[in-house]
């Protein structure tokens, strides 16, 4: 059986919950985790280091284009 992980970064733990909930719902995934980390990126132009959450999606390949188009459509961040 081949699986996708999604690895999805959340502002806070209610929105990773939000989120989650709603592609399990959806029965885009299998299963969500989520879970508190520290992320450093570059974004416009600036290194910025934040509190963030990691929603981890297991999926099948089939369902990862849905999977992705849901969470970009109800995601906060521009780049998710």
């Amino acid at each position: 059986m081949k699986l996708v992980l999604a690895y999805i970064p959340c502002p806070s733990a209610s929105e990773a919950e939000r989120i989650g909930k709603q592609l399990v719902e959806q029965r885009l995934c299998a299963c969500a985790n989520w879970s508190s980390m520290r992320s450093c990126y570059r974004w416009e132009g600036a290194v910025k280091t934040e509190n963030e959450w990691l929603l981890l999606a297991k999926t099948s390949p089939d369902k990862k284009d849905a999977l992705r188009a849901a969470v970009e459509k109800t995601h906060p961040y521009a780049v998710p």
